[in-house]
């Protein structure tokens, strides 16, 4: 259990900012 939360955690720090990296990009995101 504590496995899948952990590798949870490291996809969401890594995924994440790359996504919102290129939402940016896109202006996806209105900031």
């Amino acid at each position: 259990m504590e496995q899948i939360k952990a590798e949870k955690q490291d996809f969401i720090k890594t995924v994440i900012p790359q996504w919102e990296e290129q939402a940016r990009k896109n202006g996806l995101l209105s900031q």
